[in-house]
């Protein structure tokens, strides 16, 4: 098999695997935010995070009343030595799409908000990152 053919397959297993692990992009998705006591206290809250989420989409992706739609339940903690944030993505029959661990070790938890608001853009969108970022509109004069 040639350099070629292979880095082809090689490409399309890797875009086959990123789309079995994300919504589709119009896809409604419904956030299922737990945390432990020290995560509930020092951590983003589900909104705040939704929100960083939305505007790194440059829209809502977010449902709380489509029954039939994708879930992503995101479960955060905090350990002695770190804060975790796990991320489990489900189709709306319940079927796994797939998962992503997000793990900081700052003392705070303000940088595993912000990663697991991107990690979420990207299950929910994974070609984000190859489009030009939304554009804010220009501020009122």
């Amino acid at each position: 098999m040639g350099s070629f053919a292979r880095c082809a397959g090689i490409a399309v297993a890797l875009q086959l695997a990123a789309t079995s692990a994300h919504a589709q992009n119009n896809e409604p998705v419904r956030l299922v935010w737990s945390s432990d006591a020290a995560a509930t206290q020092a951590c983003a809250s589900a909104d705040a995070v939704r929100a960083d989420v939305s505007s790194r989409l440059g829209r809502s992706p977010f449902t709380e009343t489509n029954p039939r739609a994708s879930s992503l339940e995101v479960a955060v903690s905090r350990s002695r030595s770190a804060w975790t944030a796990q991320l489990v993505l489900r189709a709306g029959d319940g079927a796994l799409r797939g998962s992503r661990r997000v793990e900081s070790r700052a003392a705070d938890c303000r940088s595993l908000a912000s990663a697991t608001a991107l990690a979420i853009a990207l299950m929910i969108d994974p070609e984000l990152l190859l489009r030009e970022p939304p554009t804010e509109p220009p501020p009122a004069e």
